[in-house]
């Protein structure tokens, strides 16, 4: 239902950021105990459990959805797109929350590509180094996802905070 949306997408949120930890961290002993060849054949394998998973499945006990009555053209998608950004425009907490998501996802989410160079060059560490600093990025998003999973609704004042922190933590990776 509707009032369960809010907790379903937090959980859900959960679980995806939960394997952020998990798997990176589980990615770098591996990769330190067994080596690289060994990792790729692993998760190859990880792969045979979703496929017995699709082939397991009865299309005929599947529930159909029903189609929405939008219409998939051009002219559409142009006038849904409008509606939206006027609806973003009108609202001042939605423009604020996009502006800073779009801020933060352009300047900071590059960390990725930045954490190899700081396990190696900076911490003088290896693939399980590398491992760890990945499933710590991982961390505060699933504790978020609990929080709000359990009624914490994020604030503009928390939105801009949680910005604030992200950017303090990126001045601090740029002097490391």
């Amino acid at each position: 239902g509707r009032r369960d949306i809010v907790n379903a997408v937090a959980l859900n949120s959960g679980v995806f950021n939960g394997t952020r930890i998990v798997g990176p961290a589980i990615a770098g002993l591996l990769i330190a105990g067994v080596g690289l060849d060994w990792c790729f054949y692993i998760n190859a394998l990880s792969y045979v459990a979703v496929v017995v998973g699709l082939l397991r499945m009865r299309p005929a006990e599947l529930l159909p959805t029903e189609r929405s009555g939008l219409q998939r053209n051009w002219r559409s998608v142009a006038d849904q797109l409008v509606e939206g950004l006027r609806y973003v425009r009108g609202s001042g907490q939605v423009l604020v929350a996009l502006v800073v998501l779009g801020v933060v996802a352009t300047v900071a989410l590059n960390t990725p590509v930045l954490i190899p160079v700081l396990a190696r060059d900076v911490l003088g560490g290896n693939a399980e180094t590398f491992g760890f600093l990945m499933a710590a990025g991982g961390i505060g998003s699933v504790l978020s996802s609990v929080l709000i999973a359990f009624g914490q609704r994020p604030t503009m004042r928390l939105v801009l905070l949680g910005a604030t922190a992200v950017g303090v933590a990126m001045i601090g990776l740029g002097l490391s």
